[in-house]
């Protein structure tokens, strides 16, 4: 460093750095296993990346805000009204795990937030790149030595919105086998919600959720950006990290431009071992479990996977997934039947409807309380019911109306 250059601990200085370092977008479906990625590359002094997915896309697009919004609202919307908000929280229960952030002084946090949006104008770009800044200033990341900053794309297709941004930015998909994201996604919010037709909440038919706005969606924006953008894309497979961790986070750490150091085999959240949700284990877990790649195998029926292996089998073929069943005309046919057959917890609510300890107690009292277990679940059982019989209606209309095309 130049002697004639100011110290890179003073603030002006630490701005302008910032700006320059490469950024890296994670894409992906939901349960992609990016809680994993991110525990992995936490306490790497080379890079920075969230503890949980800041949803900045969404924000910005469905707050309207705009390179015109004042500093006081895009504080207010974007560090008060969304996920970042945890970072206040000394403890943060992330259902039924609990996550420490006794290390982030909120009020430092916020302080660096502005400062940074200050020097660089209000702009989706300057307010994105402060979320980090803040972040690293607050837990004392040293800036000098970072590398890469990994921000977070999910869940939906922003890719144009982000390019517009950072027009150099590379992007790292993270693909899980189908059969897998659709068996753990259909866990997660069977265990989270009860049912996958719930009554409350703005998604009503999580099945079409599932296999339409979640994997037909990401499907497609993996295929387009792979056409697009070329070695700026990188697709990262979780049964890789699984089966040859230390092989997979050497290759990434290259793409990366970082150096590989054991520490990535660890999962951390802020330099604290982690413990993260699962939809298949009470208490959460931790490290890399490379048993998970195929729970699948087992925990899905024949029909599920006929049904997986029928709608994505393009899909899979493309990203280098063996199909379980051959392609016949007799599978064929099996697949398309299996379409109308219900998932295994499609129709019977998730049993912690009935449990007493998942539901707290009424100003009704204890008897009130339980009478309502059983009268949820059997409400449950009825719309569950209609809307199995609703969705299937709906995958043929879809399906006839070539939604998806690309993928089958």
């Amino acid at each position: 460093m130049r002697a004639s250059r100011k110290p890179w601990n003073g603030i002006r200085q630490n701005l302008k750095e910032f700006d320059k370092i490469p950024i890296v977008f994670v894409q992906g479906a939901g349960r992609t296993f990016f809680d994993l990625l991110r525990t992995l590359l936490d306490d790497h002094d080379e890079i920075i990346v969230f503890p949980f997915t800041d949803k900045f896309n969404s924000y910005w697009i469905k707050n309207n805000l705009n390179d015109s919004s004042s500093i006081t609202t895009i504080v207010q919307k974007i560090l008060y009204e969304s996920k970042i908000r945890i970072l206040a929280e000394k403890i943060h229960l992330n259902r039924g795990t609990r996550q420490d952030y006794s290390t982030i002084d909120w009020s430092l946090y916020e302080k660096h937030f502005r400062d940074f949006i200050l020097k660089n104008k209000v702009s989706s770009r300057s307010v994105r790149l402060a979320i980090y800044y803040a972040f690293a200033r607050t837990i004392n990341k040293n800036l000098k030595k970072v590398k890469v900053i990994i921000a977070d794309g999910y869940y939906s297709d922003y890719t144009d919105f982000i390019l517009t941004d950072f027009p150099d930015a590379k992007f790292l998909h993270l693909l899980k086998d189908h059969r897998s994201n659709i068996y753990s996604l259909k866990e997660y919010y069977r265990k989270s919600l009860g049912t996958i037709y719930p009554i409350h909440g703005t998604q009503k038919n999580l099945f079409i959720h599932i296999l339409v706005t979640s994997m037909t969606t990401n499907m497609k924006m993996l295929h387009q950006n792979n056409a697009k953008l070329g070695s700026r894309l990188k697709i990262l497979k979780y049964e890789d990290v699984l089966s040859s961790p230390e092989k997979t986070m050497r290759n990434l750490s290259a793409w990366l431009g970082v150096r590989y150091d054991e520490i990535l085999l660890n999962t951390t959240r802020i330099g604290k071992t982690s413990v993260s949700t699962s939809a298949f284990n009470e208490k959460g877990v931790t490290g890399i479990n490379p048993g998970f790649a195929n729970r699948w195998r087992t925990e899905l029926t024949s029909a599920e996977i006929r049904m997986i292996e029928f709608l994505f089998k393009n899909s899979m073929k493309a990203l280098g997934y063996k199909k379980m069943y051959p392609d016949s005309f007799l599978n064929k046919i099996y697949g398309i039947l299996a379409c109308f057959l219900p998932w295994k917890g499609e129709i019977l609510p998730h049993p912690d409807i009935k449990n007493k300890d998942k539901f707290k107690k009424t100003n009704f009292g204890r008897n009130r309380n339980s009478k309502w277990r059983f009268v949820k679940y059997y409400l449950f059982f009825v719309v569950n019911i209609i809307g199995f019989i609703t969705s299937r209606i709906l995958l043929c209309f879809l399906f006839f109306n070539r939604k998806f095309k690309s993928i089958v």
